[in-house]
């Protein structure tokens, strides 16, 4: 040891305690942040359709999560299996009932891609613990950013017809978009609505600064509402009243409710004045406002109930205890149509029950409560540890009915940002159990 180290770790070495040495950033780290990023850049990009059902995303992710085990070894960080009775229920009526499938090899590939994301799920999870605050919030940022930027996209198909007609030639020539609605780099417009609500989660969570959260919240609502999506909106407005609730039952006390109602009403005297403008501006504005949003609500309940009216009868009169298989509705409805083409049963819930029998539908009951309760103890953890546990924790059981809110018109079992969300909440709840600092 040097005299200058001598001198300059004296007064560690006289109190009994060691200087910390401080570390590099490691290269493997870099490269699994890097890649992360890659991964929510790629996250809306789902109009090309791959074998298995794949997408850019699912294709990257192969490399991401080699890195992140390599990574994992490296920092000796074990991998915790969270909501794993659900998932085990899930699989394993899964497969049984694929033996009743009309089409085996499709539900064989249903129950690879679910193992799949729970093995994403679980890593990602435990990289998020491993990870800094530092790089949590560059993720974070990341994902939020994509977000905006694919609803850049989004509100500009929505705002003009030359740019949806143009991109939907342009993208159609490498995949499929949604045909009538705006739909950013989705092949359905329901998709891309819930990737941009899920967004909010981040914008959160990142704590920006007032008008920060008011613009960016305010235009991913407003490129929800340009999908046309009215699951999406459903969802919104259920989630905002169970977070209102929520944060004056733990916290007691109206001040923050008062606030957090005041950035809406800013937000949506923003949204109705930019309406407003562009009505102003092009005449024919409202009526494609009615063609894609408001003026399809009676078609589109009468599509959702004709087939749950299907799938109820299936279920009762001609479903084996065990299911029809992951996947197997769409086979069976097929002759319903002419020209013939396959449909879902567009309810997480009934799909279950048809295709999987009572069992299947007792995981993904379970999946869910267990989630719930997750979210239900990190607001439990900000009563108990306010200076620790910020307000923000709200938004995990906001995102969550807003799950359950759009899982009943849509299936989102397989949406990738469900099991990214499911990740960070774990990764979230382990934290606030460990460090001593403020946490969100």
């Amino acid at each position: 040891m040097t005299r200058r180290q001598i001198s300059r770790d004296l007064p560690n070495l006289l109190t009994g305690t060691s200087r910390p040495v401080p570390r590099r950033p490691s290269l493997l780290k870099s490269a699994v942040c890097l890649s992360l990023l890659v991964t929510f850049v790629l996250l809306p990009v789902q109009f090309l359709v791959l074998p298995l059902n794949m997408s850019p995303f699912d294709v990257w992710n192969l490399i991401g999560l080699l890195l992140s085990w390599l990574y994992l070894m490296r920092v000796r960080r074990s991998v915790r299996l969270p909501y794993i009775m659900a998932m085990w229920l899930v699989l394993l009526t899964s497969f049984m009932a694929a033996l009743a499938s009309p089409n085996l090899g499709v539900s064989l590939s249903v129950i690879l891609k679910e193992i799949y994301l729970y093995v994403f799920f679980v890593t990602l999870a435990a990289v998020f613990i491993s990870l800094d605050a530092k790089d949590l919030r560059r993720l974070l940022l990341g994902w939020c950013s994509v977000a905006t930027l694919h609803g850049a996209l989004i509100v500009a198909q929505f705002l003009s017809p030359d740019i949806f007609r143009n991109s939907k030639a342009y993208l159609e020539r490498f995949g499929a978009v949604d045909v009538w609605r705006p739909s950013g780099l989705f092949e359905n417009a329901n998709a891309a609505a819930f990737f941009q609500l899920m967004a909010l989660v981040p914008l959160v969570l990142l704590r920006p600064s007032k008008a920060v959260a008011v613009l960016v919240g305010t235009f991913l609502i407003a490129s929800v509402v340009g999908t046309g999506s009215l699951g999406a909106v459903a969802a919104f407005l259920c989630s905002l009243i169970v977070a209102m609730a929520a944060i004056l039952m733990v916290r007691g006390e109206w001040d923050l409710v008062i606030k957090v109602s005041a950035l809406l009403v800013v937000a949506v005297v923003l949204l109705g004045g930019t309406f407003a403008f562009v009505i102003n501006q092009q005449p024919d504005f409202q009526g494609r406002l009615e063609q894609i949003f408001y003026g399809r609500t009676e078609r589109s309940a009468e599509g959702r109930f004709g087939l749950w009216t299907r799938g109820i009868d299936l279920l009762l009169y001609d479903t084996p205890l065990l299911g029809i298989g992951p996947d197997g509705f769409k086979y069976l409805d097929i002759p319903l149509y002419d020209p013939p083409k396959m449909t879902y049963l567009h309810n997480d819930l009934l799909a279950f029950a048809v295709e999987r029998g009572v069992g299947g539908l007792l995981g993904l009951v379970l999946f869910g409560l267990m989630a719930i309760r997750k979210a239900i103890q990190m607001l439990q953890n900000h009563k108990r540890y306010p200076d620790r546990v910020g307000p923000a924790v709200v938004i995990f059981l906001a995102a969550l009915v807003a799950i359950l809110v759009e899982s009943q018109t849509h299936q989102v079992f397989h949406a990738r940002q469900v099991w990214v969300l499911l990740a960070l909440q774990e990764a979230t709840l382990f934290k606030m159990s460990e460090s001593p600092l403020r946490l969100i």
